[in-house]
This record gives C-alpha cells, structure tokens and sequence, in this order.
C-alpha cells in the first residue's frame, strides 16, 4: 500500500497517537497502523516530530513549574531582558529533549517488534490440537502417534490421504487430500485446497473456517467444507446451522447466510453464491470423515450412517429395504437424571428375552446413535455389525425405555414417535421385547466382548419398525 492509496489521517489522529506512543498507551493494532504511516506518509511524520516536541517543550516546562512558580511568590523573579546565552541554552535544552522523543520512539518501536517477536514465537510454540491419525503411517503408529499441532503450521499432503486431529477446544475434525490447511487458533483454520469435516462441540460454538471465497462460521454442528484449486468452495451442513458468507478477492462482501442441516451452499471462485441444494447421501470422503469423528470404526452388512440427519424416525417416514440407517444423534451429552439401559457385556438378545439393567448414573457423558429400521415390502431380516472405537456404555431396545431416553440424547429438530403413538395407539417402536408378535421373533442383538461392537438382525414388515439407540462412552472434548 502506498501513501497516496491511504487515506490521509488528521494531523490530531497522529498527534493522539504519539502521546499513547510516548506514555506506552498505544495498542498492537494501533501501533501497527502507526508504524505503517510513520514510513509512508510524510505529513504524519511532519506531524509526529512537531509533536514530539511539543511534548518535549511541556515536559521541560513542567520540571521547571516548581522553582518558578516559587520565584513568582517569593517575589525575586527577574524580570529582566532574557540573554541569548539563555536563548541558546534553552534551544539546546529544547533540541536534547526533541533528540529524546526520537530516541525514546526508536527504543520503543524496537522494544515493540521484539515484544511482538517473543510473543508470537511463545504462541507457535504453544499446542492448538493433537494430531490423531493419519492414513499415511503403520496402522499400528496410529494409535499411539498423538503429535501436537502448533499455531501456524500447515498440513499440505500433496495425494489423497485422510488426517484425523482434535483442536485443543474439542474440535474434531478429518482432512482429505490433496489439501492444504493452516491452524490460526483452536478456532479458526485456513482451507486453501481439500475436505475438511468437523464436529463442533457446544463450547467451541464460533469455530471458524477460511477459504479463499468463502469464511464459514459454525453455529453447533456437523459440516462440511470443500475447496478446489480455483479456490471455489462447497459447505455441507449435516446437523446443526452454520452461518457462511461470500469473500471476494477484496475481502468479505454481501450478508452471511444461515445454511442449516441437510443444505449444500457452493461459492464460485470469486465469491459468488452459485447453488443452495439438497445433498444426497452418496459413499464418498465426508461419510468416511464423518464416521472417523463419529468414532465409528468399521459398518459391516445392511448398516448405512447417514450423513445428514433425516426430518423424522417416525413410522413411514424414512423407509428401506436394503439398509439399517444409523442416524448420529448427540455428543458430549451429559445426563441429567440417572438412565437405565442395557448393560454392555457380552451377550445375545432375542425375542422373548429378558435382561437386568444397568442405571447409568446422572452426570454420565455420552454420545448417542440411533439404528432405524423401516421396511417398504421386504419380510426377510436385515443384518450388519457396527465397531466403535470407544467402549460401549449401553443399548436401549424396548419402547418405554427409548420414549424415556428421547428426553436425555434425541437430536433437537429430528421428529420421533410420540408418547400417544407408543402407549396409546400401540406403536412397536423397539425391538427383542417380551411382549413382541411374530415378527419380533427374529430380532436379535448380540453385544461382543470387546465391549465396542455389536450385531444386530431386524425384521420390521409393514406396520412395524425397529429402533436401537447405543449410548458410547463420549470423547472428552
């Protein structure tokens, strides 16, 4: 930036200015600002240096106020013709003090940058997450490879590949490759090229995400940003709301939109909002994000995660006859009231089929997932097998007890079976219960060993659906 491309300050800006320079008042932004029209403006430093002395006049004037004003009371001041050795002692006095100011700016603006300098330094040194895993290593490095992730490092793998790290804010987020990401903060990073997916808990609401066409701003949710060579971006919301807002290459421009779940915004390279659609769900990059931050380790069979949350669990609304949904409901939720589920240990569950619960007590922190069973026309079960890479807190099968559960971990704005469609009207909403027809006959749950899988067959014919809601142990963020 030149002068003449800057606007002119008055001449009482740059006379404020010094005086915080001169008392130490002057913020880092405003000494930023300062500094930039002390070596591009030869007004402001005409205006500066005039100051300087000024100050420099009232500082010598008010060291002498004392004795003066002493001499004016006492009655001996001389009130004779001034000499002009007295002239050219005072100009000296006056041009030392001016040589001071200059001397104390110049100390200043150097102690400053070397402040700056260390702080910045002391700031890249200090972690802003960890990385997890990356596909890139030995599986069995992964586990144990927690590297820290510094302010201002950048992550640029050149093929495609998948990075998995937590923000120091509990931020959880995958990055897919070719990509190019720089960490600012534990709430904000730049997305030049790549997918990057996150999770964002309740206390990091405001995290922020740059590209060079648009900046994202989470609200509570799940999301998607992607970002290509040409700098165009697309930003998927998968739970939750996320406000975005266009950036052209002269910065940011128009108002910010509120992109909630379900919704796909695509900004052209300049910044152009270009589409607002609704994505299908497709086995692609973000779902393998997704399950990586969901914590889930391995689907096997009919099990299919959804990226997006649907508009409704309730009977006839979200059917199949090829797939067990998982649907993501919550996480980091803490119990309010103690909750009675299905203990974790090894066993196998089927029709009729009774259990002890286990009571989790209030206070316990979880992330909950719900298994949706619907068929259209199919009578034939429906198998798959789900792996989490945390243990296993417990399962809830029977419809009283996920009615009772809907209270602790149900996703706000996701429509379940109502009280009224359970009790009054009969609804079978669970599954393996004691009470079931025919068809429950062939429901099963198995709980394995490790504590963290479990496998499930379901039979839900016309008329009837299937639900499983499994509380696993929450990440801590």
């Amino acid at each position: 930036m030149t002068e003449s491309s800057f606007p002119a300050p008055t001449r009482v800006q740059i006379q404020r200015m010094t005086e915080r320079l001169l008392t130490n008042t002057i913020s880092d932004e405003e000494f930023e600002y300062f500094e930039f029209l002390l070596f591009n403006s030869s007004e402001a430093r005409q205006a500066y240096i005039e100051h300087v002395e000024i100050h420099s006049q009232l500082s010598y004037l008010s060291g002498a106020a004392a004795p003066i004003e002493e001499d004016v009371f006492a009655g001996r001041l001389n009130r004779g013709p001034v000499s002009l050795g007295r002239i050219g002692l005072l100009a000296g006095v006056l041009a030392g003090c001016l040589l001071v100011g200059g001397l104390l700016l110049a100390y200043q603006m150097v102690r400053h940058h070397q402040d700056r300098v260390a702080q910045a330094k002391m700031e890249s040194e200090i972690p802003v997450g960890m990385m997890i895993t990356s596909n890139q290593e030995p599986r069995q490095q992964q586990s144990s490879r927690h590297s820290p992730v510094s302010r201002g490092q950048v992550l640029a793998p050149r093929a495609a590949s998948d990075y998995r790290f937590r923000l120091s804010n509990g931020v959880d987020c995958t990055l897919h490759g070719p990509a190019r990401l720089s960490f600012r903060s534990p709430f904000e990073v730049q997305l030049d090229q790549g997918t990057l997916v996150a999770n964002v808990p309740p206390g990091a609401i405001g995290f922020r995400v740059e590209t060079p066409s648009a900046q994202i701003v989470d609200l509570g949710t799940t999301f998607s940003v992607s970002t290509n060579e040409s700098g165009a971006s697309e930003l998927r919301v998968f739970q939750g709301a996320v406000s975005a807002r266009s950036r052209s290459p002269q910065g940011l421009e128009a108002e910010p939109l509120l992109v909630s779940a379900h919704q796909t915004v695509q900004f052209s390279p300049i910044g152009e909002v270009q589409s607002v659609t609704i994505p299908s769900p497709d086995p692609n990059e973000v779902l393998r994000g997704l399950s990586q931050l969901y914590g889930i380790r391995q689907l096997e069979g009919a099990i299919a995660l959804l990226p997006a949350s649907p508009n409704s669990v309730q009977l006839g609304k979200l059917r199949s006859d090829t797939a067990i949904f998982l649907i993501h409901e919550r996480s980091w939720t803490e119990l309010s009231e103690p909750l009675q589920v299905v203990p974790p240990t090894a066993h196998t569950y089927s029709t009729p089929g009774h259990f002890t619960p286990l009571e989790l007590p209030a206070g316990t922190r979880c992330d909950s997932f719900l298994l949706h069973c619907d068929f259209q026309q199919r009578t034939e079960p429906l198998s798959g097998r789900i792996v989490f890479d945390r243990p296993i807190l417990g399962v809830i099968f029977s419809s009283d007890a996920l009615q009772q559960s809907d209270r602790f971990v149900a996703l706000k704005g996701l429509k379940y079976p109502s009280d009224a469609d359970v009790f009054e009207k009969g609804l079978s909403r669970g599954c393996v219960s004691p009470y079931a027809g025919k068809s429950e006959m062939e429901d099963q749950v198995i709980l394995h060993e490790d504590g963290h899988s479990l496998t499930v067959s379901l039979n839900s014919p016309g008329g009837n659906m299937d639900q499983i809601r499994v509380l696993v142990q929450a990440f801590d963020p």
